[in-house]
């Protein structure tokens, strides 16, 4: 078993960074294997939550637990209906960020992997891309560098601890 579940986390999440979609059109082989990581199919949808589950997921198989993440590829309902003792509004490493788009529903995701300053911290994001501001629709998985409070219409709703509370199998 790992010493710690979030620096497992990291590491899982850091082995993807460099995945690029095949056409720019949410899609290609390691895509689709992040998108099939909720529901089981893969259909072109946004995927940034899907690449938290699907790293979530592999840490669970390892480590022969279950976190009690709600399980869902949008990243509000995620949100919603994770049970908020596992909410915080600080990032740590292992963590998971929430963003939401304006007033909107929809949002962005990735894994917190440092804290920079009390202002920033670094994550990877899957469909995100390299350039300025939190991109909800990028082509890849990339490293980050993020501020606590978001940027442009994307806000920081909070962070998630997925393994506050583990379940045993």
């Amino acid at each position: 078993m790992h010493e710690n579940l979030h620096d497992s986390l990291v590491e899982v999440a850091t082995k993807y960074i460099g995945i690029k979609e095949s056409t720019n059109h949410n899609d290609g082989p390691e895509v689709e294997m992040f998108q099939k990581a909720v529901d089981g199919k893969a259909q072109g949808e946004s995927w940034c939550m899907a690449f938290c589950q699907f790293c979530l997921q592999q840490v669970e198989q390892i480590e022969n637990i279950r976190s009690n993440v709600f399980h869902s590829e949008h990243c509000l309902t995620v949100w919603n209906k994770t049970d908020k003792t596992l909410h915080s509004n600080k990032p740590e490493p292992g963590y998971i960020v929430i963003w939401q788009h304006g007033d909107t529903t929809q949002g962005h995701t990735g894994i917190v992997t440092e804290i920079i300053d009390e202002n920033h911290f670094g994550t990877i994001e899957g469909n995100t891309a390299d350039g300025s501001g939190v991109v909800r629709d990028g082509d890849g998985v990339y490293r980050r560098t993020r501020s606590i409070v978001g940027a442009g219409s994307m806000k920081v709703l909070g962070f998630i601890n997925p393994f506050a509370s583990t379940i045993l199998p």
